[in-house]
């Protein structure tokens, strides 16, 4: 679907199934649609503003899992996206690995 050109009525119902599924209390299913929508939004196939604005509301998900997988995406878009690219002071200082996040059960 979407490789040649965009499908936007069935983009819309299946953005509109993941949201749902996010909003949901059963954990499976939340983690399985926050998964799915931080890859496509990081591949830039959902860029838009619905899809940032329900990875925002996973924020506020009652599993704890769940919210602190959505602020870690969010937290790390942002370092990655506005990154700190102009400090050029000459000096190599060893960088520290990142925490990767891994939804598991």
């Amino acid at each position: 679907m979407n490789q040649k050109h965009k499908n936007d009525p069935k983009n819309k119902a299946l953005q509109n199934l993941l949201f749902k599924m996010l909003q949901q209390e059963d954990e499976e299913k939340a983690k399985r649609a926050l998964i799915t929508l931080c890859d496509l939004h990081r591949m830039k196939v959902w860029f838009g503003d619905s899809t940032a604005n329900a990875i925002c509301m996973a924020c506020f998900h009652p599993s704890s899992r769940i919210m602190f997988a959505a602020l870690s995406l969010l937290l790390d878009f942002e370092k990655t996206e506005y990154g700190d690219d102009s400090d050029d002071s000459g000096e190599d200082e060893p960088t520290t690995p990142q925490p990767q996040v891994v939804l598991n059960k």
